[in-house]
């Protein structure tokens, strides 16, 4: 299965409307704009991928910042009205990111487009 460019947001819930300074979010799992096929959907979505999620971190969220939520959409995938790969809320403020395969104590993972929660690739 050919890697497919994702979008990727973060989203900050705020507990007041002050302005972000200089909010940050990267990931080492992306390269070229590109997923290594550990990244990629899993034999129940017919891929051969690990269907592993991507590590993400952030830093310097706006104050007052009471949680965080992570969505990653791909507005490029042949459904017609695009993709939800992951969709994860209630992440702690204390948080920097959310590592490899794993997400964050607390951490809620939605459905996905696939119809299951948690991270997943078509």
């Amino acid at each position: 299965m050919s890697n497919r460019r994702s979008g990727l947001a973060a989203v900050a819930f705020l507990a007041s409307l002050a302005p972000a300074l200089a909010f940050e979010i990267s990931s080492q799992s992306l390269s070229d704009g590109k997923w290594a096929s550990k990244y990629i959907g899993d034999e129940i979505v017919g891929c051969s991928g690990g269907n592993v999620s991507p590590a993400i971190t952030w830093k310097d969220p706006p104050t007052g910042t009471k949680s965080f939520g992570l969505t990653l959409f791909d507005p490029d995938a042949p459904t017609g009205r695009g993709f939800w790969h992951w969709l994860v809320w209630n992440i702690p403020a204390t948080a920097t990111g959310v590592s490899e395969g794993k997400v964050p104590s607390g951490a809620i993972q939605g459905r996905t487009d696939a119809g299951r929660a948690g991270y997943i690739t078509e």
